[in-house]
């Protein structure tokens, strides 16, 4: 994926003193993927951004020293864990893949381990993951395992096949590795001329109206705040025609809002439709940003719309993994396109069972959300069997509380006749 061998040498002599490792510890350098290069900077423009934390209850009996033996087959099966990034100007942004893993820190107590991982950071050449495990002692009642990881190394998804790989071979199973190469690969295919035709024509003649505009250019959204709904839904087996439904929806109430008949908005997708072998299995971060923009005509029913935006999810699959950024840089019109202050994310209905993790989620989806915040609004969007969780993570300085209460009421009540009519 280097032009050239001395290219890569070249590149490995200047990286060896980025991650403080050596030569010979370094087990293979490529590039980042779009998305990856996008929450790097985004995390450097604003430091602590893009970084969760998940802390989980391992339950009685689990054998502890056998649970870190797992651990470090994990890491080893998946390069992810074990990667760095690196910026080289004019060339973009690289993964340094080491060959040692990670260390698992171990701690008295979980709130000891907590107050100082999070006087911790994550920047360019530092470890992007950190692990920590506390209960060894015989006064614990309770031992905790905590991951802290930058996104650019995870989505849900990947961190899912990630959890499953460690109860496998906490129970005695072999592990696949489980390479991002390969996914980078086909991400550096999605740049081509095909995409650049379809983002320009996508975007041409851009004149939505954009909701919730920041104070200045120099104003970095800080979404802090948590509002949460539950809405009544039957999925079935195609998440596809799910998202549509969610993203006519999300369409219907920005045209209200911001009473336009063309709406945008961003959207991250799962990413993991592409035709690659594996990559249901793929540990890493596959998500895709991009902007969607939408046209709600006032003689056109909701059917009509559902199925002008599953179309249209159709044709944008092809070209989701161009990367926000590339967009941006095609026309004026892409340029615009690419500042939307809304994301809408959809995360697919997942039933995650383990025997030796219970995740403890207490006070914790709203850390974690708010560190994914430099929009004014993220509209995070779980779809369960008969229900769509809705949660919004927002800036209360651009959107009060009380807005943005009445909002998700509307999207509420929009998305029971969109469920109704479709």
């Amino acid at each position: 994926m280097l032009e050239s061998n001395s290219h890569r040498e070249e590149l490995l002599k200047s990286a060896v003193g980025d991650v403080q490792a050596t030569a010979s510890e370094i087990e293979d350098i490529y590039p980042c993927t779009p998305v990856q290069e996008s929450l790097m900077a985004l995390s450097i423009q604003k430091p602590g951004t893009y970084v969760a934390r998940y802390v989980y209850r391992i339950p009685v009996g689990v054998d502890l020293a056998r649970f870190c033996n797992a651990w470090e087959m994990t890491v080893r099966a998946h390069p992810i864990f074990r990667t760095r990034i690196i910026e080289r100007a004019p060339l973009g942004m690289f993964q340094i893949v080491l060959k040692s893993g990670i260390k698992l820190e171990t701690a008295q107590s979980v709130r000891a381990y907590l107050a100082s991982d999070m006087e911790k950071s994550m920047q360019f050449g530092t470890q992007l993951i950190r692990a920590g495990i506390s209960g060894f002692s015989q006064e614990a009642s309770n031992a905790w395992f905590v991951i802290t990881i930058h996104h650019a190394l995870y989505d849900d998804w990947g961190l899912r096949v990630v959890l499953n790989d460690l109860e496998r071979a906490y129970l005695g199973s072999n592990l696949q590795i489980r390479p991002f190469k390969s996914f980078v690969q086909y991400c550096l295919r999605a740049r081509a001329p095909e995409s650049e035709n379809f983002w320009r024509l996508e975007l041409a003649n851009m004149n939505a109206t954009i909701p919730w505009t920041v104070p200045s250019a120099r104003y970095i959204p800080s979404a802090t705040m948590l509002l949460e709904r539950a809405i009544k839904h039957k999925s079935g087996d195609d998440q596809n025609l799910t998202s549509a439904m969610v993203k006519a929806g999300w369409s219907l109430v920005l045209s209200q809002y911001t009473d336009a008949t063309e709406v945008l908005f961003g959207v991250t997708s799962t990413g993991r439709q592409g035709h690659i072998p594996g990559l249901d299995v793929m540990s890493g971060v596959s998500i895709a940003t991009t902007p969607l923009r939408t046209h709600v005509s006032p003689d056109m029913t909701v059917k009509d719309l559902v199925g002008k935006v599953f179309d249209q999810e159709l044709r944008l699959l092809p070209h989701e993994h161009f990367g926000l950024s590339a967009i941006s840089h095609l026309s004026a019109d892409t340029a615009a396109a690419c500042k939307f202050t809304c994301l809408l994310v959809m995360q697919p209905h997942a039933i995650i069972k383990s025997s030796i993790l219970h995740e403890v989620t207490e006070e914790q989806d709203l850390q974690n959300h708010s560190t994914f915040g430099t929009y004014p609004l993220t509209l995070v969007c779980n779809q369960a069997a008969d229900f769509i969780k809705v949660q919004a993570v927002y800036d209360q300085h651009i959107i009060p509380s009380t807005q943005m209460n009445l909002i998700l009421d509307q999207f509420a009540h929009i998305m029971s006749e969109v469920t109704a009519t479709s």
